[in-house]
């Protein structure tokens, strides 16, 4: 007669409970990826966003927000073809915030020098919950 112990092990995905954002694994938790780059340029067009999903792809349509802190000014685009959007902002600090329909709204402050144009790139998750509050002022 054998007698043998057997033991079941949770396949490794289940254990570790990560999402893949854009090739890198992020908390299961992670709604959204958001990368700014800055850099010193000589230009009116200081700030470009571009929206992307969580794999690397373009979403054209994405309605685009910006709006200084803590005075208030807002300015709203929709992105092209590429999922890229370029405003013409002044020197202060930005919360940029997009949306998308089905997937979940990024919202990111980024700092914009005076000579400096910066890149916002937002990575956004697929969601089943719809989230209108992007849409209201």
């Amino acid at each position: 007669m054998r007698t043998g112990l057997i033991i079941r092990l949770a396949p490794f995905a289940l254990m570790t409970a990560c999402v893949t954002i854009n090739g890198k694994s992020y908390p299961a938790d992670t709604r959204f990826v958001a990368d700014v780059e800055c850099q010193t340029q000589e230009s009116g067009q200081n700030l470009r966003v571009v929206v992307n999903d969580w794999k690397g792809r373009a979403l054209p349509g994405t309605k685009v927000r910006v709006v200084q802190e803590p005075n208030g000014a807002i300015d709203t685009a929709v992105t092209d073809l590429q999922g890229a959007t370029i405003f013409s902002l002044g020197a202060d600090t930005w919360r940029v915030s997009v949306w998308f329909p089905g997937y979940t709204p990024g919202t990111l402050s980024v700092q914009i020098d005076e000579g400096q144009a910066c890149v916002v790139s937002f990575y956004l998750r697929f969601s089943r919950q719809i989230d209108a509050s992007f849409l209201v002022d």
